[in-house]
């Protein structure tokens, strides 16, 4: 069945994917924001086939498309076709893990901003070695990260409740141990945390687990990075 838009807030969009990495079946989830000119926003594309992309481009014109992190790229190149308008955004070191199979595109940078309307914030978590670039939706309220944090809850596919039963606290909002490791400069990562928490999100959209939602967000957000880095 293909996979369906699904209305979070008021210009706001997520897909329900999955995907299959080494016989592993895992879930993903795509992010689409309209912005006040009506053009779309694309966060870590999932796969887009004819039906959906007529359901996106029913929504605004697709002009901006992200890869996150240096990770979430599988369905990126697929996307760029798809939508050939489009800015394409990515990470720095992206186009050498591909060896270049990438589209033409933009480094993610603070100085580099995705959108200048001041509708989107963007934070380039730097001394991670993930390279992730997380967002702030103000209209919405909402932080869109794809891996920073996840909220399992037991409605995932088998193999993939397994890995994040061993790599986070199932069930709540939480972080995989990973980051532990992942942040070769722990100061200059946990300087764009700070940052990242200042922001008055009262959702959190990831790319895996259940969407968290609430005024305690933000503050779940901070508990959840408190002595995991120190």
């Amino acid at each position: 069945m293909p996979s369906q838009l699904r209305k979070i807030d008021e210009n706001i969009w997520v897909v329900e994917d999955s995907f299959v990495i080494l016989g592993v079946k895992g879930s993903v989830r795509m992010t689409i924001v309209r912005f006040g000119d009506g053009q779309l926003f694309i966060h870590s594309p999932t796969m887009i086939d004819d039906q959906l992309s007529d359901q996106i481009e029913a929504l605004g014109a697709v002009a901006r498309i992200v890869a996150p992190n240096l990770f979430h790229h599988l369905f990126f190149m697929a996307c760029a076709k798809r939508f050939p308008n489009a800015q394409c955004w990515a990470p720095k070191g992206l186009a050498e893990k591909l060896k270049g199979e990438l589209p033409d595109h933009q480094l993610l940078d603070d100085g580099n901003p995705v959108v200048s309307s001041g509708e989107l914030e963007q934070i380039a978590l730097k001394g991670h070695g993930i390279r992730e670039t997380v967002f702030f939706h103000s209209p919405s309220k909402t932080l869109i990260t794809a891996d920073m944090i996840y909220h399992y809850q037991g409605d995932q596919y088998p193999s993939e409740t397994l890995f994040f039963r061993l790599v986070a606290k199932f069930g709540e909002l939480s972080l995989p141990f990973y980051h532990k490791f992942a942040a070769g400069d722990k100061s200059v990562f946990l300087a764009g945390i700070e940052r990242a928490k200042a922001w008055p999100f009262e959702r959190i959209i990831m790319s895996h687990g259940a969407i968290y939602e609430g005024i305690a967000a933000r503050e779940k957000f901070a508990q959840a990075w408190v002595g995991l880095l120190r």
